[in-house]
């Protein structure tokens, strides 16, 4: 089964058959039409009104890294990512220029759409240039949807691009744990910049976001980072904690100086999920002995 079919599928599991009687009937509308586009314009901008905003729930098994569910994506996303497919399954121009086309003529929430499904519309990231580009955006919509939880920019991003998107997605109030492949993705460049911008936040008395740290190798800097973050994972505000204990999980190689932060920090813990990421980064970084 291939994606198109597993998203036709779960909408329809999904939408009351009113729903799907019409989303049958614009399918073989752009499917049989002379003028597919103008049918597909049509439909894309009926979707709202007609299949609503519920949670999408499905997992779409043809990725490199496995199956990905797209939970925050909803029907009117999904039917429009659906009715882009089945366009460019009709057009004959290349797919780069279709999806400029689309992106184009289309509004705010089509855009989002587009931008959501890029991973599915553009498996081989013909059009990464272009989404590069729409990072640039201020809209939050905008930067959400190509942000958060969506494998394309990871699989195809370019270090500069991921990085922008990153501190973009930081200045704009964004959680960046909901970048998809951040993990993998982080580098010098980026660990430095996001050190630089957590000392300019301290420097003039300014909170930094929590999330910040998710982007940061310690390897990468010096240690007044590292003792930034061990504030961090001993402050009284237990979210600042959790972050702080996620980051630390994620690196390679902890300093001495945060082997014995969390040492510390384990034994006098009163947050249960805290509690719970510090126990499993003991394991995981070998430093059972050392708090036992």
């Amino acid at each position: 089964m291939n994606d198109f079919e597993t998203i036709y599928l779960a909408l329809q599991r999904q939408c009351p058959q009113t729903v799907i009687h019409w989303l049958k009937q614009s399918l073989v509308s752009i499917e049989s039409s002379a003028k597919p586009s103008a049918n597909h314009q049509i439909a894309s901008s009926m979707t709202r009104r007609k299949s609503g905003d519920s949670p999408f729930t499905v997992k779409l098994t043809q990725m490199v890294n496995g199956p990905i569910e797209f939970r925050h994506w909803t029907t009117s996303d999904a039917t429009r990512i659906l009715l882009n497919l089945a366009l460019i399954n009709v057009t004959i121009s290349s797919l780069p220029t279709l999806l400029t086309k689309l992106y184009e003529y289309g509004d705010e929430r089509e855009r989002a759409a587009l931008l959501m499904g890029l991973i599915i519309l553009d498996p081989k990231g013909l059009w990464v240039i272009k989404a590069e580009d729409c990072c640039r955006t201020n809209s939050l919509l905008l930067l959400t949807a190509i942000a958060m939880k969506n494998p394309y920019a990871a699989a195809h991003f370019s270090s500069r691009a991921f990085n922008q998107l990153v501190l973009k997605s930081l200045f704009l109030g964004l959680d960046i744990t909901h970048i998809y492949g951040l993990e993998a993705r982080r580098n010098k460049e980026l660990s430095t910049m996001c050190a630089d911008y957590i000392k300019e936040r301290v420097a003039a008395n300014r909170n930094y976001p929590r999330s910040i740290w998710m982007a940061i190798r310690l390897s990468d800097c010096c240690s007044q980072t590292h003792e930034r973050l061990a504030e961090q994972l001993s402050t009284s505000d237990e979210q600042n904690r959790y972050y702080a204990a996620i980051a630390l999980k994620q690196q390679t190689e902890l300093p001495q100086l945060l082997k014995d932060c969390v040492q510390q920090q384990l034994n006098v813990e009163t947050d249960n999920k805290v509690f719970t990421v510090l126990t499993q980064l003991t394991t995981s970084k070998d430093l059972t002995d050392e708090i036992l």
